[in-house]
């Protein structure tokens, strides 16, 4: 299924009243509803009543980060068992119930967590609450359908690694990036794991995980909060609360090297270098919005100041991105790739980028430069909450993380934003970048 790997958004995410249930939560946003039901389930509800339609996420707060040694791709595997059928509906009698109630569904496997996602119209809600119950409580990992699917997950990382050139770079800069912590692994597993995973493995995941304390009902749309508490208290109370025997791996890395770098080939036309600096995975909006523009400051196509030193006066890239991961729970981590000219060498790409880091001053930063990319971000935060989808992707990684749901209350974004100076930006790559680094390289060389 579809892996989504970042959600980097600014969204408006306004206050509401809580609806007075099992265990209410006081401290909410307007428009947004939050209760934890008897059995550990939560129900978040954010009301957007533009349009009749909504989308509902069920989110169980386990992934591949979760996998012991011995048991990689098993996550990945039970959310592809989510859609085998269950004891009462088999495979295809589920496919034609899910098309005639949504208008998309899916699922996807995360390092952190695995999800479920239903899009329809408000009068359907019922029937797609009805459907994921079932398959929370009584999948049935039919022997033959199993065996099946395994081809079919054989066949996914094949296309998604083995026949795409970049998912295999991916995955060793993952291996770099996190060489002791379960973030190193990728979510599909590897190919050995894929074929030794047994049914009973799947049968102890689902019945370990599956339950009430770790799974996060969300809806977004043209709903009524009392009314879709109402509904999956109805049908999910019979969802044991928790597992006994469940633990938690340590996510967090036991070494960190001032620098590691690797050397590849790959079939690629073109080289590839990246460098990466581990940073703190955030825990307020500042500091989201602080590395947010750090990557227009430093790499933006226009005027980044990276971008003018390596693509457009030496030459020594033919382009330059810039991306980040900042929900984590063990780091973060900001990223500089580009595709150099020819004859030029790793360590003339590495160079630049730490001798433009280390030098860079707030004269640097123009007031007008400052300005525009405040101004950027204000107008993705505008555009951002027209989307039901963007939405819901806030609010399951604030939910995921135990972030505040007003994290990014458009007000609080605005205020934070324009707070933000020069040496708010500068201080934060001298901190992250320079003083204290943890850098990964990566060079990949055509084959």
């Amino acid at each position: 299924m579809k892996y989504n790997h970042v959600f980097n958004v600014f969204l408006s995410l306004f206050v509401s009243l809580s609806f007075a249930s099992a265990s209410p939560d006081t401290s909410l946003p307007r428009n947004i509803s939050s209760t934890t039901l008897e059995n550990g389930v939560r129900v978040l509800v954010k009301e957007d009543h533009r349009n009749p339609s909504v989308i509902i996420n069920f989110v169980y707060h386990v992934g591949s980060t979760d996998e012991s040694t011995t048991q990689r791709g098993v996550a990945h595997f039970v959310e592809h068992a989510m859609f085998l059928g269950t004891i009462s509906q088999n495979r295809n009698q589920q496919a034609l119930y899910v098309s005639e109630h949504t208008s998309f569904s899916n699922g996807y496997t995360t390092p952190n967590f695995t999800c479920f996602s239903f899009g329809s119209t408000p009068e359907h809600l019922q029937k797609i609450i009805e459907l994921q119950a079932d398959r929370t409580l009584n999948l049935a990992f039919d022997s033959k359908t199993i065996e099946n699917e395994r081809k079919v997950i054989l066949e996914e990382r094949a296309m998604l690694v083995e026949n795409d050139p970049w998912g295999e770079i991916n995955e060793v800069w993952n291996t770099l990036a996190y060489p002791t912590s379960s973030y190193h692994h990728p979510h599909i597993g590897w190919e050995s794991d894929i074929k030794s995973i047994h049914r009973s493995d799947l049968i102890k995941w689902y019945k370990t995980w599956y339950t009430g304390d770790n799974l996060s009902v969300i809806v977004v749309g043209d709903v009524s909060p009392n009314e879709v508490i109402q509904l999956v208290r109805s049908h999910f109370r019979n969802i044991p609360k928790t597992h006994a025997g469940r633990k938690r791996i340590d996510k967090t890395e036991k070494v960190h090297p001032t620098e590691i770098r690797s050397e590849i080939f790959a079939r690629l036309k073109r080289p590839y270098y990246a460098i990466g600096f581990k940073i703190p995975s955030v825990k307020n909006i500042k500091e989201e919005l602080i590395f947010s523009m750090i990557k227009e400051v430093l790499a933006n196509p226009d005027d980044g100041l990276l971008s003018l030193r390596l693509v457009d006066r030496s030459h020594i890239l033919n382009n330059l991105q810039a991306s980040y991961t900042l929900f984590s729970h063990t780091n973060g981590l900001f990223e500089l790739s580009g595709t150099p000219n020819s004859n030029t060498h790793f360590y003339s790409f590495k160079g630049k980028v730490l001798e433009t880091l280390s030098n860079i001053k707030e004269s640097d930063i123009s007031d007008q430069n400052l300005q525009n990319i405040k101004t950027l971000i204000k107008s993705n935060i505008a555009f951002e909450q027209n989307s039901l989808q963007t939405q819901m992707d806030t609010l399951v990684m604030l939910d995921h993380f135990n972030l505040p749901l007003n994290f990014k209350d458009y007000y609080q974004v605005n205020t934070t934003l324009n707070g933000i100076t020069k040496k708010d930006i500068i201080d934060t790559i001298k901190r992250h970048f320079i003083d204290t680094p943890q850098r990964i390289l990566l060079s990949v060389k055509p084959l």
